[in-house]
């Protein structure tokens, strides 16, 4: 029974994994926000990455929540990843709050 159990769950989240993708969008002052987006749902969650973390940090928490019905994305901050814009220099003086804004937007 376990097993069944588990090769259940395994298989929900290699289908949760394969919807996975990146996608961009802009920030109010002109970046570009990438984030892994994945799941489909009403409700939404935004996981936004600390210190030396990267989006990609959140990628078991993310399929856990996409197979519980909630669409997710995981964001990289502006200096993290592909992000081009302003503050990608310094992201630890930069306006990060635009970044989770245009990702809730």
């Amino acid at each position: 029974m376990r097993t069944l159990i588990g090769v259940t769950f395994a298989m929900l989240l290699a289908g949760t994994a394969a919807a996975q993708k990146i996608i961009s969008f802009p920030t109010q002052d002109g970046g570009v926000i990438y984030a892994d987006n994945c799941g489909k749902g009403d409700r939404a969650i935004v996981l936004a990455h600390g210190g030396r973390f990267k989006k990609e940090s959140w990628n078991k928490q993310a399929l856990t929540l996409a197979s519980a019905g909630f669409r997710v994305l995981a964001l990289d901050f502006r200096g993290y990843g592909k992000f081009p814009g302003p503050g990608d220099s310094d992201p630890l003086s930069a306006p990060l709050e635009l970044d989770v804004l245009a990702a809730v937007r």
